[in-house]
């Protein structure tokens, strides 16, 4: 479709915008406009002022005419109209680069990356350490609540049966003392073997960034 124009109330919503507060502040937030505008019209005008000319340069060719260019076009370049495109191209020219340059980008390009790899690993060292800080937190807060139960539920049963034999109670207490000392025992071993495993894991991910740096 040839020769499309912008909507007629379009020129209405850019003036609305402008006494609303583009007078006052001498500037105008398209991104609110578009996000927090009641007016759907008005929202979808600054959309469109976006799409348009947001990262775009004005331009001006030798026969004086002016337009609306990609903000990468450069003096030199060339406006070609080619038959079956509704717009202008500019077409630039191409330098090819020598196999040093190519190498140099090639290199940059794996410092580039093996950063953003390094980045991401610290981020999700961190976030495992804030959950493994959590978790152990967690568990103690279990921990000393199990601690208050079983001493409530120890005195409560020692109260129970202190009118009788004392070597009775003291006979069912020992083996519930060793069982929980068994417990925490065995939640240690897991706390090491868990340590052991996230060991693995940070050389698993030196592993990757090596491999990575070769590449």
């Amino acid at each position: 479709m040839y020769d499309r124009n912008p909507p007629y109330y379009y020129a209405r919503a850019c003036k609305e915008t402008i006494f609303k507060g583009g007078l006052q502040s001498g500037a105008v937030d398209t991104t609110a406009l578009m996000y927090n505008e009641r007016n759907s019209i008005v929202a979808e005008s600054w959309r469109r002022v976006q799409a348009v000319i947001w990262n775009r340069a004005l331009i001006r060719i030798e026969k004086g005419s002016l337009g609306l260019a990609s903000n990468k076009v450069r003096k030199g370049d060339m406006v070609y109209i080619i038959y079956g495109c509704t717009v202008p191209l500019i077409l630039q020219k191409k330098e090819y680069k020598s196999m040093q340059e190519r190498r140099l980008e090639k290199f940059e390009d794996g410092v580039e990356s093996m950063k953003r790899l390094v980045q991401k690993c610290e981020k999700n060292r961190a976030r495992r350490a804030d959950w493994e800080r959590k978790k152990d937190a967690a568990r103690e807060d279990i921990e000393k609540l199990q601690e208050v139960r079983f001493i409530e539920e120890t005195t409560k049963e020692f109260n129970s049966k202190i009118k009788r034999n004392p070597s009775e109670v003291m006979e069912k207490l020992v083996p519930r003392c060793k069982r929980n000392r068994d417990r925490r025992a065995k939640w240690e071993e897991k706390k090491r073997s868990a340590e052991e495993d996230e060991s693995i894991e940070k050389l698993w991910e030196i592993k990757v960034i090596q491999k990575q740096t070769e590449r």
